[in-house]
């Protein structure tokens, strides 16, 4: 993925990024971030990355922002809840 970003794609764009922990070996997760910056830094892209991981996120909590419904609404529980008879 880093050499199609770095190498393939157009300089100062726009990329998103969903979920790539799922095919990264953990040590992988651990330098992700790091490496993505340094990219962004060459490229002159902007990135959205959405994880789970806090893992990938290491010590740039700075970074992250938490998505949360609209005021006034509460939101549907995930995974949605189920009645039972």
């Amino acid at each position: 993925m880093f050499y199609e970003f770095l190498f393939k794609s157009a300089q100062s764009g726009f990329m998103i990024i969903d979920e790539s922990e799922i095919s990264l070996y953990v040590g992988w997760q651990e330098k992700f971030l790091d490496d993505l910056r340094e990219i962004v830094a060459i490229t002159n892209t902007d990135v959205l990355l959405a994880t789970h991981s806090p893992i990938i996120i290491g010590e740039h909590w700075d970074l992250t922002v938490e998505l949360k419904p609209p005021p006034g609404e509460a939101g549907i529980p995930f995974p949605p809840s189920k009645e039972v008879p």
